[in-house]
């Protein structure tokens, strides 16, 4: 365990916001977990479990710990029925890495989630998805540990509650379980999952391809949507498609005939955001130090000495305008802290 008093979090967040933290400290394990929950100092205090930072806002610094994960393994797989496998992973793992790690083993199911950023627990809490595929259909479960009460505890996927950008750990009397350890169904017999109209397009005319060259596709799509991380202050998607109920559908269609909609299951509808901020006239939208990438609506930017409330005013406004302009709210998928 390392213990790190008065640290910068600009390492530890995308949007590269010059935050600090009281303390940092990285945990290697569930025993120093158990030793943390029965730390008096640890238990009065305001704490933040981050992966990567790459859903999270700085509004201010953190005066309180922030707490890190050091447990990276990744266990050998175990057999399934037929062509399932079990694959074993601790929640610090960098979630592309394993998801090359799984593409190189011939462990299929995690291809079309390339390039996503964060971690293997973060990528559990938020139920991370992209290109037709969201990563609850491939969990079997997971493991967490309440820093609260010191419960430790094997939630199955039924217990997960798992929706759109959504598990049950993102309630409020949950945000002190630390996911350590996630377990993952995934399959030998590799079907590539096409359906996303990107990859389709991308492969139009095409042979089939192998995991490798659909993890390659994901990534070139993404790198030419999405800022480079390290060179442009982002946190992917800032805010999450609004779900709309079947009058609300109506009403916007007739503001706006052509708004691009994914009808759903249970007869409501998942509005594109990108698509209503980019029509609001919002993409490529600058002021100052901060602004709406011109390449993806979807994605607000620190272009350089932004600060965490000059985005939060940024999507305030975004938000304002979309809502002005054709009576949707969107929602933040970025978590903020102050």
């Amino acid at each position: 365990m390392e213990i790190l008093q008065n640290q910068s979090l600009r390492p530890l967040n995308t949007f590269d916001i010059d935050a600090q933290c009281s303390y940092l400290l990285r945990y290697d394990s569930l025993e120093d977990l158990k030793l943390l929950q029965r730390d008096e100092f640890v238990a009065e205090s305001k704490t933040l479990i981050i992966g990567e930072g790459s859903n999270m806002l700085f509004l201010a610094n953190f005066h309180g710990i922030v707490l890190v994960s050091g447990m990276k393994e990744i266990s050998p797989a175990r057999p399934g029925q037929g062509v399932d496998i079990y694959l074993e992973v601790d929640g610090g793992v960098s979630w592309d890495s394993l998801v090359a790690h799984c593409v190189q083993q011939g462990f299929y199911g995690t291809e079309n989630l390339s390039l996503i950023p964060g971690t293997v627990g973060a990528a559990a809490r938020q139920n991370i998805g992209a290109y037709g595929v969201e990563l609850s259909s491939l969990v079997e479960w997971v493991d967490a540990f309440d820093l609260s009460t010191g419960e430790q505890r094997r939630f199955a996927v039924s217990e997960l509650c798992y929706a759109y950008r959504y598990s049950v750990f993102k309630e409020p009397d949950m945000q002190k379980w630390v996911i350590y350890r996630v377990c993952l169904r995934l399959s030998t017999d590799y079907r590539p999952n096409l359906a996303y109209a990107d990859l389709a397009g991308y492969f139009k005319g095409k042979a089939l391809p192998t995991a490798a060259q659909l993890r390659e596709a994901v990534i070139e799509i993404r790198n030419n949507k999405l800022p480079e991380v390290g060179k442009v202050g982002s946190a992917g998607s800032f805010f999450m498609n609004p779900i709309l109920e079947n009058t609300q559908l109506i009403r916007l269609l007739q503001i706006a005939p052509d708004v691009t909609y994914y009808p759903l299951s249970d007869g409501r509808a998942k509005v594109s955001a990108a698509w209503l901020i980019d029509h609001a006239g919002l993409r490529g939208y600058r002021n100052g130090a901060v602004g709406v990438w011109d390449r993806q609506a979807l994605v607000l930017c620190n272009y350089g000495g932004g600060t965490g409330t000059q985005i939060g005013e940024l999507a305030s406004h975004v938000q304002q305008v979309v809502k002005e302009k054709y009576g949707v709210d969107l929602q933040p998928e970025v978590n903020y802290v102050c």
